[in-house]
């Protein structure tokens, strides 16, 4: 079981969703406790960690093994999640 942390700004892009997309991406965050490599992540190649897709909006995130924690740092629509 990984504990999960939401960056601020990540917590600010939640909120600025409709609610029935907020609750959806409640859930895949929910999942991503359980398992962060699970068969529907994958992996960035030019950014650092994993994404996760909940419709048109994806869910970026880092994982530390060390420590047992997902840091979940961006969420947005699939068009500006990977803009810088």
């Amino acid at each position: 079981m990984y504990q999960l942390e939401l960056s601020r700004q990540a917590s600010r892009q939640i909120l600025k969703l409709p609610s029935d997309v907020q609750e959806r991406i409640h859930q895949a965050i929910a999942l991503l406790g359980e398992n962060p490599r699970h068969p529907g992540s994958k992996k960035l190649t030019d950014l650092e960690g994993y994404r996760v897709r909940v419709g048109d909006y994806r869910i970026l995130y880092a994982i530390n093994d060390n420590f047992k924690t997902v840091i979940i740092y961006r969420i947005k629509g699939r068009g500006e999640v990977y803009r810088k």
